[in-house]
C-alpha cells in the first residue's frame, strides 16, 4: 500500500524532471494538471494494472503447460 500513496509522487516528478531536462519550460498551470491527471490515475496504476500483470503472467503460465500436457 506504500506505492499507492507514493507512486504517483514519483511519476509526477519523474515527468517533471525529464521535462526540464528535454528543456521545457514549466509553468504553474501545466504542474496543475500533471498532478490531477496522475492523481487520477493512482487507483488504476497502483492497484489495477499490477493485478492484470499477475494475471496476465498466471494465463502465459497455464498455456505453456496445457501445451506441453
Amino acid at each position: 500500500m506504500a506505492s499507492f500513496f507514493a507512486l504517483s509522487k514519483i511519476m509526477v516528478f519523474v515527468t517533471f524532471i525529464t521535462s526540464e531536462v528535454l528543456g521545457n519550460v514549466i509553468t504553474a498551470s501545466q504542474v496543475f494538471v500533471v498532478v490531477t491527471l496522475f492523481e487520477a490515475l493512482r487507483l488504476t496504476g497502483t492497484l489495477h494494472f499490477p493485478m492484470a500483470v499477475e494475471k496476465v503472467s498466471e494465463a502465459v503460465v497455464s498455456i505453456q503447460r496445457v501445451k506441453v500436457w
